[in-house]
């Protein structure tokens, strides 16, 4: 599916999870965009193997000039992450210190409170209305959420 904008998105979410839905303000909907927008809320949560790649385990900010929030930065130059190839196990969690989401179309965001020792999270430019979890990440230094749906923080104030 191609970049779309938040209205378009808005729409696909909509269309994604009210499967019986046959008209949406007025316009009809195809099968081809009912298709598309199922695949796109099915693809918008994190998965194990989206943490594996989107994850790192660095304990140290890097230092940089940079304005990119330290994940996005993590995420390019780090070398600290999951392996890739090893069994997924709950420890893994624990070691995970970095995530960025980026632009991923995730429209939902659950069970970090499995991530304690996250510190620097990135989830910019996505379709997210909510965040769950996210008060039992104490540690946590920097939160970037720009470019989401969120209307209300509930949980983490």
């Amino acid at each position: 599916m191609a970049v779309l904008s938040k209205p378009a998105l808005v729409r696909a979410a909509v269309i994604g999870r009210l499967k019986s839905l046959t008209h949406l303000d007025g316009v009809l909907i195809t099968k081809q965009e009912a298709s598309e927008s199922s695949k796109l809320v099915s693809e918008g949560r994190i998965t194990q193997a989206s943490l594996r790649i989107n994850a790192r385990t660095d304990n140290v900010r890097p230092r940089s000039l940079s304005l990119l929030p330290s994940a996005q930065i993590f995420s390019q130059i780090s070398k600290n992450c999951l392996d890739p190839y090893a069994e997924f196990n709950d420890s893994w969690y624990h070691m995970i210190t970095s995530v960025n989401f980026d632009g991923q179309n995730l429209s939902k965001i659950s069970h970090l409170e499995k991530l304690q020792n996250l510190r620097w999270a990135s989830f910019n430019n996505n379709y997210l209305t909510r965040i769950e979890g996210l008060e039992q990440c104490v540690m946590i230094e920097e939160l970037c959420l720009d470019e989401n749906c969120i209307t209300k923080l509930e949980g983490i104030l």
